[in-house]
Formats: structure tokens, C-alpha cells, sequence
């Protein structure tokens, strides 16, 4: 924090608008991509969610078309087998199987045939239709079988035994629920894949045979959805036990159920959901073939009669977050080259408007090394001009009080203390301490020549007492000079005569030793 309060302002300033205009173009950015991503992929979902849909309504609308056809013949047979009297003993040449039959049965045989023919010739859907029998249920003097087909060749085919058809899924089933019921795919009469709707008739609430329709999976290319943007986008059928019976993107898969090609935990979801009954969508993880392929499934229901099958739409997820990534990916370009030409700008703005805050640098500089003849250009009229033109003005005035100030000290130091009315300058704030100051010396200094001058006139008159009284303590000088001389002869005089009397002194001491020495050996 040190290092970044020492930079220049220019330095910080940029730093400080570069992170905020980051901080404001990431959160933009964020913003923009969160709601994009929300909306895209909202979109997209909805968009998958209609197909699904869309596709659910398309096979539901040919199941019906083959219900419609099937439920008219088993409707016919109902009424028609409850009418007919098998007693009567006549019998015509059944117009299907070489041997005769009740004669009665002859036009709806008739009817069979011109109706199964008509259906499967003039609708592209069906690929076969034909009618199958209990033993003995259509005429019980015939053989314990009958049935016959036609195709969409127009071929007639029939069953020879009641046992071609007896335990097939769409005969089995039926007979055993009493209900209508689609096979998952097989491979039709002529080799392609279809799937079978089966009609049960019933005649006096018994179970007496059904109408079978094949349906040509190939006519359910319409469900298929296509975009270029999103190339794995693909649609399927499914059954209630999620068994795939129609895959636009390939056939290799048909039949398989969806535990092969995804995860266990992707099952369990999708029953989960699926158990709602309801349009739902969810995410599956790729297993075997299918391995690390992660993909968006959307499913939209379909009644099957009496079970649930399923149209689902799906897309890989790479695909499906393609136009995501791509966004995110452009919006950061887009916000990284936004952010290098706002911080160029700013660099750029940063130098141009704050360049002269050098030139005031500077000046400071010059004036804090004594330098007070500085005048700035302020370049703009704003702030930072305002403050260059203070600063001219703020030279001009510390020049001219400084001069002033010199201009008064030259005189004063040449004498002339007498300032008033010389200090013109205009001393603001502070400085005008500094007029004070000058005026309050100059007037003290006056004050103390002015008092010096009358104390050198008084030294001057009384200068002439003292020389008097100096010559006189010069003459008495003399004089008591003379008497010091005659006091030092005397006191010489003196110190003679004391040293002949010393000089006897010894003498006489001398001459009282010799008669002392004398008296005592005489």
C-alpha cells in the first residue's frame, strides 16, 4: 500500500479507472453472458420441448389413423359374426381360401378384403393388414385356422396353420389382455422394419380374433428434426419400457432398449420421470457405444393404447452448449479488447489532462530552490488550469514581494530606515506578518539611531569636561609622581642606613662573642 501511495497521481489514477472499468466491464460481461446463456439455452429448450411435442402429435395422429382403420373392421366383424346364422347349412366359395364357407360370410370376406386393400394401397404408412382368427371363430365348419394379409404390393397372403400366428406378440397379447397393442419393431412381411397394431374382435364378449396393421416405420421420418447448427440433434420413439423403435440418426439401434447406451443411474432417472406421465426432460451419460457422449433428451408422451411410448428429441451437449460457448467466447474477446482500448484510452487521457501537473511539479521545484520567475501555460481551462494560472499569479506575487523585500533591506542597510509608504505590495494571509515585521524593525531601528545620535551629543558636550579633568589628573599625576620619586630616594637612603646598622649590629656581636670567650679563659 506504501509503494502504491509513493506513485505519481497520474500512475495511481490509471490503476485505480483500469480495475474499476475491469471491475465494470467483467460484471457487464458476466451479466450479459448469465442472461445470455439463460435465454439461449432457455430457448433452445423450449424449441427441443416443441419437437418433442410436435413429434408426439405426429405419431399419435398415425397410430390413430391406423386405430380408426382397424377399430372400423373389428367393429364390422363384431356385428356382422353376431348376425350370421351358421345353421343354415349354405355355403359359397370362400373368395380367400380354395374350400367353402357359411354363404353368408362371403360378403364380409369380400368386405375384408376390399377394405384391408384399400387401406394398405392408398395409405403409405401401412405396409400390411390383414385379419386372424381362433379356430373355427370365423365359420366353425372350416379348419381350426384362418387369416389372411395383404401388403402394400397388393399380394394376398395367408396362414396355413394356426400356429404361424398363434404365439406372435401381436396376436398372443391381444387375445390374452382383450386390448389393443403395438409390437416393438420387427421386419414386416417384405423385410422392412414395422411395428404392429392389434385389433381384438370380439363377438358376444369373447375374444375371437384380431385386425393386425403393420405400420412402415420409414413413414416416421417425418418426426426427424434437423439443424445444421446442432448436428448430433437427432429424434427416436420409444416404448413404455423405453425399447427404441424409430431412431432418425440410425437404424443400428433400433430394438435396443436404452439401458444398453446409457448409464444405470440415466434409467433410473428417465423411469422416474417417465413414471409422471407427463412431458419431462433429462441428461443422460453415455455407456459402451455410447461412452463419454453426454446428451439432452426431451420426451413428450404418447398413448400407445393403454401404455405410454414416448417421442423424445436429444442433442449432444457439446452441441447443445455450442451457441453458449461460442457467446461466452466472443463476449470475452469482445470484453478483452473493450478493456485494452478503455485502459489505452485512459493512459491516453490520463497523460494528455494530467500532463501539466509536471509542469507544476516542476515549479515547485524552481520555486522551492529559490527560483521565483516562473509563468506555466495552462494548456485547458479546467481545474488543473486554474491551478497553473494561481500558480503564475502565486510567482508574480512572491517575486515582487521578495524584491520588495530586497529593495527595502538595500536601503535600510544604506540607513534609510524610513519604509512607510514604500511596502506596496499586497502581503495576503501570512504575509502580511511579514509587512508588520519589516515596518515594526524599521521603526525600531530608527527609534534606536534616533536614541543613539542624542546619547553621541551628550558624549560630545560632556568630551571636553573629561579632557579637563584629564589634563588636571595629568598635571596631579606628575606632581605625586615627583613625590613617589623623592618617597623611593628617601626610602633607598633608609635601606642604606639600615644596612650599616646591620652591618655594626654584627660587628659589636662579633667583639661580645670574643669577650665572652676571653672572660671565660682568663
Amino acid at each position: 500500500m506504501n509503494k502504491f501511495n509513493q506513485m505519481k497521481v497520474e500512475k495511481k489514477l490509471g490503476i485505480i479507472m483500469v480495475g474499476l472499468s475491469t471491475i465494470a466491464i467483467v460484471t457487464v460481461v458476466a451479466i450479459l453472458l448469465l442472461r445470455n446463456m439463460s435465454i439461449s439455452t432457455g430457448l433452445l429448450r423450449g424449441q427441443l420441448a416443441a419437437y418433442a411435442e410436435l413429434n408426439s402429435a405426429l405419431v399419435q395422429n398415425k397410430l390413430n389413423s391406423a386405430q380408426t382403420a382397424a377399430s372400423n373392421l373389428s367393429s364390422y366383424l363384431q356385428d356382422t359374426l353376431e348376425e350370421i346364422d351358421f345353421g343354415s347349412g349354405e355355403t359359397s366359395s370362400s373368395i380367400v381360401y380354395n374350400q367353402n364357407v357359411n354363404s353368408e360370410l362371403v360378403p364380409a370376406e369380400e368386405y375384408l378384403y376390399t377394405n384391408l386393400y384399400t387401406n394398405v394401397m392408398n395409405n403409405p404408412l401401412f405396409d400390411a393388414a390383414g385379419v386372424l382368427f381362433e379356430p373355427n371363430a370365423f365359420d366353425p365348419n372350416l379348419s381350426n385356422y384362418y387369416g389372411f394379409y395383404i401388403d402394400s404390393t397388393g399380394f394376398v397372403g395367408t396362414y396355413n396353420s394356426y400356429d404361424e400366428y398363434a404365439y406372435e406378440d401381436y396376436y398372443a397379447i391381444t387375445k390374452s389382455t382383450g386390448q389393443p397393442f403395438l409390437t416393438n419393431p420387427w421386419y414386416g412381411e417384405q423385410g422392412a422394419p414395422v411395428i404392429t397394431l392389434s385389433m381384438p374382435i370380439h363377438v358376444n364378449n369373447k375374444f375371437v380374433g384380431a385386425i393386425g396393421i403393420d405400420l412402415l416405420l420409414s413413414e416416421f421420418v417425418d418426426t426427424s428434426v434437423l439443424d445444421d447448427k446442432y448436428p448430433s440433434l437427432f429424434s427416436a420413439i420409444l416404448t413404455d419400457n423405453f425399447d427404441i423403435v424409430f431412431n432418425s440418426a440410425t437404424e443400428t439401434k433400433l430394438g435396443l432398449n436404452v439401458s444398453s447406451i446409457v448409464s444405470a443411474q440415466s434409467v433410473q432417472d428417465v423411469f422416474k420421470y417417465a413414471a409422471q406421465g407427463e412431458a419431462f426432460n433429462y441428461i443422460t451419460e453415455g455407456v459402451n457405444a455410447e461412452e463419454g457422449r453426454t446428451f439432452e433428451r426431451y420426451l413428450a408422451p404418447i398413448d400407445a393404447f393403454g401404455a405410454t411410448w414416448w417421442a423424445q428429441v436429444g442433442v449432444e451437449s457439446t452441441d447443445f452448449y455450442a451457441d453458449t460457448v461460442t457467446s461466452v467466447v466472443i463476449s470475452i474477446v469482445l470484453g478483452v479488447i473493450t478493456l485494452g482500448v478503455s485502459t489505452l484510452l485512459i493512459i491516453y487521457s490520463l497523460k494528455k489532462y494530467l500532463s501539466p501537473l509536471s509542469m507544476l511539479t516542476q515549479a515547485a521545484s524552481n520555486i522551492e530552490n529559490g527560483n521565483l520567475s516562473i509563468q506555466l501555460h495552462a494548456p485547458y481551462n479546467d481545474d488543473v488550469g486554474a491551478i497553473i494560472s494561481k500558480f503564475n499569479t502565486m510567482g508574480g506575487s512572491l517575486k515582487l514581494i521578495v524584491k520588495e523585500i530586497e529593495a527595502i533591506l538595500t536601503q535600510m542597510a544604506e540607513g534609510n530606515f524610513v519604509i512607510e509608504g514604500k511596502v506596496q505590495n499586497q502581503y495576503n494571509g501570512d504575509f502580511a506578518a511579514i509587512k508588520t515585521s519589516m515596518v515594526t524593525i524599521s521603526d525600531t531601528l530608527r527609534d534606536t539611531l534616533i536614541k543613539i545620535n542624542g546619547a553621541t551629543h551628550e558624549v560630545t558636550n560632556n568630551s571636553e569636561e573629561i579632557a579637563a579633568a584629564a589634563t588636571n589628573l595629568a598635571r596631579s599625576s606628575t606632581v605625586q609622581t615627583d613625590l613617589i620619586n623623592d618617597f623611593v630616594d628617601t626610602t633607598e637612603n633608609m635601606a642604606d642606613a639600615i644596612t650599616d646598622i646591620n652591618n655594626k649590629i654584627s660587628d659589636s656581636t662579633e667583639t661580645g662573642v670574643i669577650a665572652r670567650d676571653t672572660a671565660l679563659t682568663g
